[in-house]
């Protein structure tokens, strides 16, 4: 199933080009790994959450930002300048 839902990423990721930076995913566990990579890598924002739960270590290398809180995560999405202040060089 995991290969499936990375298959229709990536396809959509070439069919849309530059507009697959708009995409977000979340995750926590060794089963998301695979989506927050792929997404990191087609350009998306990929988010490790951390719920309370844990968060898997493989989560966490495929994203390009670990948080605590999935409120805080989607807050993400609705203050923009903290995902340009986080990943800025």
């Amino acid at each position: 199933m995991r290969s499936l839902v990375v298959l229709i990423l990536l396809s959509t990721a070439a069919a849309y080009g530059p507009h697959f930076q708009r995409v977000r995913a979340f995750g926590n566990g060794n089963n998301d790994a695979l989506l927050l990579k792929t997404v990191k890598a087609a350009g998306g924002l990929a988010v490790a959450v951390d719920n309370g739960e844990g968060c898997s270590v493989e989560a966490i290398q495929n994203a390009n930002i670990f948080i605590v809180g999935i409120v805080n995560a989607l807050d993400l999405l609705i203050e923009r300048t903290w995902c340009k202040t986080i990943l800025r060089r």
